[in-house]
């Protein structure tokens, strides 16, 4: 049994956009009805207008032949080779040039870091660099 205070009403269950954590949730359903309200629309749009232009909504251009090269490959691909193939080409070089990227880091970053923090701080020869806090006073004002 708790002990309420004088002049002081229990608190009221239900909903209540003053709880943060109801607030939060209600935000998130706005956020997401907002979200699906804005793809829905844009989806039905583009199919509205690749209706009208007769482009079907489908991946039948998968299968034909690409037409271009690529330079670098890590899987046998030529400008005869389909689309689907082009895809999956660039798909694995994105691969590799995201691990290379993560690889990169983990040596690039430690040194850098460690430069940075083992680097002494900017001063000339005839300025002394004081490890002590220092104390500033304000000037006394002039009557």
């Amino acid at each position: 049994m708790t002990v309420q205070a004088a002049g002081h009403d229990a608190p009221k269950a239900g909903f209540s956009l003053y709880d943060p954590k109801l607030r939060g949730i209600a935000y998130q359903v706005v956020m997401l009805v907002v979200l699906v309200a804005l793809v829905w629309t844009a989806s039905s749009y583009a199919v509205a207008n690749m209706a009208r232009l007769g482009i079907p909504l489908n991946f039948n251009f998968w299968n034909q032949t690409a037409g271009f090269e690529i330079n670098q490959t890590l899987v046998p691909y030529s400008a005869l080779s389909s689309y689907g193939q082009a895809f999956w080409v660039g798909l694995f070089n994105t691969l590799l040039v995201g691990a290379f990227g993560v690889v990169l880091e983990g040596i690039v970053e430690p040194m850098v870091v460690g430069a940075l923090v083992m680097r002494r701080p900017f001063s000339s020869t005839s300025v002394r660099c004081d490890p002590r806090p220092r104390r500033f006073t304000l000037p006394e004002p002039v009557d």
